[in-house]
């Protein structure tokens, strides 16, 4: 009996610390699974309120487009202080379960982030140079608007200059006989034509005029819109 006794003692002891710690650790998991679940909502409702809109196809003009991606580019970077922040708490609440899961999603956001960033670079680069060209226009400096152009096509710029002055003389309003238009005189169906990426602008438009004639001329048709100068000019 006292042997008995002696064995069921410590049994009895060791089972009731076993129950007492098997409690905490039931306890740790579900205070850890409500963190989790709690982070998880949390960046449900950030990601639903703060959805990514790609900027509206077609807008009319880069001015408007770098307006938009900034703007998302602002709402990208709330996203990812958001991710950030629960990363952050599941951290201090050393709240293993889940966090790889939060850490991609960090990855993602920031991902996103440099996705708006590059987008508002190339943006304002191309604004920029509409800038410099319209400039340029406004100046009548047809020749530095051809050299740009020829260099960015791989055409011959006194080539073109040429082809320019024999058609219109540089002058970005001349109507030629037969009905042809500007600077490297266009007739109107020719210029809306789907050949020419710069349809929708004026026919009067120099700048445009000077890059569909170097698009044109890269493609192989200069001999087909310019039959008579055109073998002069190159």
């Amino acid at each position: 009996m006292e042997n008995g006794s002696w064995r069921r003692g410590p049994l009895l002891g060791h089972g009731s610390a076993r129950c007492s710690l098997e409690k905490r650790r039931r306890k740790d998991i579900v205070t850890g699974t409500r963190l989790w679940i709690a982070l998880l909502a949390l960046l449900v409702v950030a990601t639903t309120a703060l959805t990514v809109v790609p900027p509206k196809a077609g807008a009319a003009t880069f001015s408007e487009q770098l307006r938009t991606s900034r703007r998302e580019l602002r709402r990208a970077e709330a996203r990812l202080d958001v991710a950030q922040a629960a990363l952050a708490a599941a951290f201090l609440a050393h709240q293993r379960r889940g966090t790889g899961v939060l850490v991609r999603e960090v990855s993602r956001k920031r991902h996103a982030v440099g996705f708006w960033r590059a987008v508002i670079r190339d943006l304002a680069r191309k604004q920029a140079q509409l800038d410099s060209a319209a400039s340029l226009e406004r100046a009548g400096d047809w020749r530095a608007l051809i050299d740009r152009t020829a260099r960015k096509y791989g055409v011959n710029a006194d080539g073109l200059y040429r082809l320019m002055m024999m058609e219109s003389g540089g002058k970005v309003r001349a109507v030629g006989a037969g009905r042809y238009y500007g600077l490297f005189q266009y007739a109107l169906g020719t210029w809306k034509g789907d050949w020419n990426p710069w349809r929708g602008e004026s026919v009067f438009d120099g700048s445009a005029q000077i890059e569909a004639s170097a698009y044109a001329i890269k493609k192989g048709m200069g001999r087909s819109l310019w039959g008579n100068t055109f073998p002069v000019a190159f």
